[in-house]
């Protein structure tokens, strides 16, 4: 290489830049060919698609950068050169001349290196909404994916900027003092925002609940989950109406998840039936309504227990599971129905409250 380098000093210069800068060209284009049929090939082969996705992206970046980088190179070795072969021209100073050169050169060089990394970028944002966000339930990630999007764009052009005007030595110092105290300001202005939107980006990762999951809030409301946004999260009550819930608050309070760690649901009742009742013959009848559902699971296997005596009646508490806690109020239903008409039939009587008041005559 060395010698090669050696060689192309000994040319005149132009045509020595010439030379080199054909080479770089002519080679950029079998690094092209070797991206597409080499690299990408065998990123075809791999269980992930990113590194397809990022190969196929930034082929033609990485063509561009390997020019500019070859334009630097070859300015750097002949420019000086060149420039000396036409100092006898006075319509501008070779000096300028050479430092516009050297401007181009940094800038080529600049923009495409940023092409090259911003490709990369978005071809990882690709792979992350298209592989990973779209096989969650949760539609927040996609939001997140959407938003990030932006957030790396405004990053690039903002560092591109900083570098290029540092190049330049331009006084940028005051703009960003500037910048800085704006973006104070718009950080205590929108301080809700933010803890809304961070507070998303926790309960994306932490994955309390997710669309579909039937909670219940510390503050009573209760409902199915139809939508986890970056500021907020919509919750379907009942009476079908929407509550929305800023992600801060959720991620503040206590949340019961009734769907986690699956949909099944244990059922409590609690009957009361009269004093004097044949409690072996309640908890009976209690046990054939139960096996005779075909909605009650059987395992885990249901429960009845005697236990208390109250004020009006001999209390009885028993609990089973069904598979789907979208049918309680069916289930339930069912079972209220079922065991009044089975109490009439068997004899047994539910109470209702009531109090004996005895009056003691004075002798």
């Amino acid at each position: 290489m060395d010698t090669v380098i050696s060689e192309l000093s000994a040319l005149p210069s132009v045509t020595g830049f010439a030379i080199l800068m054909l080479f770089f060209v002519l080679a950029s284009f079998i690094l092209r060919w070797f991206w597409k049929h080499v690299l990408i090939s065998i990123a075809r082969r791999t269980a992930t698609t990113l590194d397809m996705r990022i190969f196929k992206a930034t082929r033609g970046a990485a063509q561009v950068t390997f020019i500019a980088f070859g334009y630097n190179f070859s300015w750097n070795m002949f420019g000086k050169s060149i420039m000396e072969n036409f100092n006898d021209i006075r319509i501008v100073s070779i000096e300028f001349i050479e430092k516009q050169m050297n401007h181009v050169g940094f800038l080529f060089l600049s923009i495409s290196i940023f092409v090259l990394l911003w490709k990369t970028s978005m071809a990882v944002m690709d792979w992350f909404e298209h592989d990973v966000a779209r096989k969650t339930e949760s539609t927040l990630d996609d939001k997140i994916a959407f938003s990030a999007r932006k957030i790396v764009k405004f990053i690039f052009i903002v560092v591109l900027f900083m570098i290029v005007a540092d190049h330049y030595r331009l006084p940028i110092s005051k703009l960003w003092a500037m910048v800085g105290i704006g973006s104070l300001a718009f950080a205590l202005a929108a301080k809700d925002t933010i803890a809304n939107m961070i507070s998303g980006v926790v309960l994306l990762f932490d994955r309390p609940f997710l669309i579909g999951d039937r909670i219940e809030l510390a503050d009573g409301t209760f409902g199915d989950v139809i939508d986890i946004g970056i500021r907020s999260t919509k919750i379907l009550s009942f009476d079908n109406t929407i509550h929305i819930v800023p992600n801060a608050e959720l991620a503040m309070q206590r949340i019961t998840n009734h769907t986690y760690p699956d949909i099944k649901l244990n059922v409590a009742h609690t009957l009361g039936v009269a004093y004097g009742s044949d409690m072996e013959k309640v908890k009976r009848v209690l046990g054939n309504i139960l096996t005779d559902n075909p909605l009650v699971l059987k395992d885990p296997v249901w429960g009845i227990w005697f236990t208390e005596f109250a004020d009006s009646s001999l209390t009885v508490s028993f609990r089973y599971w069904i598979s789907d806690y979208h049918t309680k109020a069916d289930i339930m239903d069912q079972s209220n129905m079922e065991i009044k008409r089975r109490f009439e039939e068997e004899g047994i009587e539910i109470p209702f409250p009531q109090r004996d008041v005895h009056i003691k005559q004075g002798g």
